[in-house]
């Protein structure tokens, strides 16, 4: 893994690129003119983060050029300003003012819709456990402009941290969150191109029991766990299926902890 900025950088790109190398300890390049393919060649790296005007994407040997953007959260914010149910905050029982913790924060896509439907008296942290997907996001999360004020003041209302979920539950007091939320995004391959150069940076493994069991000691509401139906997961970590009927690939498993 290497850093590097656009063709065109000014200094406080330049600058701002070597911390994100010194933080990830990496090599900073100087891109001048060269593309990234070609960098990619002259490196034989599997990737490259680069750095444009504090936004980061990152650009692989296989696969598209990923950088965040909200994508589907939009949507979903915009279909519940519009007064329509969204399936996790209906499972979770969302309320305005809860606080959540997202513990697998992945490209921050149900962090931002958990962010719009607790509000400004709120709180949402995001936990990712890898650097890079963290970086990633979490420049994506303070730079990214939108003309939904709903949106972008839900995108910023988020507290990012990069830290294992296990480490920062047991960090933390009983009752000290509304609800607790996973969802393993990468821990099985998906269809989705978009995340195929990022497969490889994540954190792959399947939840741990005793990190569900900090999890129900954390929440004062609730557990939730976003999962394949056919997984065994909900199974094996105990929780229960609100929605036995649906015909979605995926489900939402619910811990009721009051």
């Amino acid at each position: 893994m290497y850093v590097t900025t656009s063709t065109h950088s000014a200094d406080h790109d330049v600058s701002y690129a070597e911390r994100v190398a010194n933080y990830l300890s990496v090599k900073y390049i100087p891109r001048r003119t060269n593309t990234l393919k070609k960098l990619l060649k002259i490196y034989d790296a599997e990737g490259i983060l680069v750095v444009n005007d504090g936004i980061i994407n990152y650009t692989s040997k296989k696969g598209p050029k990923f950088f965040f953007h909200p994508n589907l959260a939009k949507i979903r914010i915009t279909s519940l300003m519009k007064g329509s149910n969204d399936r996790l905050i209906k499972t979770a029982q969302v309320e305005e003012g809860d606080s959540i913790l997202d513990c697998t924060l992945g490209l921050g896509t149900d962090a931002i819709v958990f962010s719009y439907a607790v509000g400004k008296k709120g709180r949402v942290v995001a936990l990712e456990s890898s650097p890079i997907i963290y970086l990633l996001v979490c420049e994506g999360l303070k730079n990214y402009k939108t003309d939904i004020k709903e949106l972008e003041d839900s995108i910023r209302r988020i507290e990012v941290k990069n830290d294992d979920h296990i480490n920062y539950l047991r960090k933390l007091p009983s009752k000290s969150f509304d609800i607790v939320y996973f969802d393993p995004m990468f821990r099985t391959a998906g269809k989705t191109n978009a995340l195929k150069p990022l497969r490889k940076l994540a954190d792959s493994k399947a939840i741990r029991t005793k990190s569900i069991k900090e999890a129900r000691r954390v929440a004062r509401k609730a557990v939730i766990l976003k999962e394949q139906r056919s997984s065994g997961e909900f199974e094996r970590l105990g929780f229960q299926l609100p929605n036995k009927k649906s015909r979605s690939g995926f489900e939402y498993g619910v811990i009721r902890v009051r």
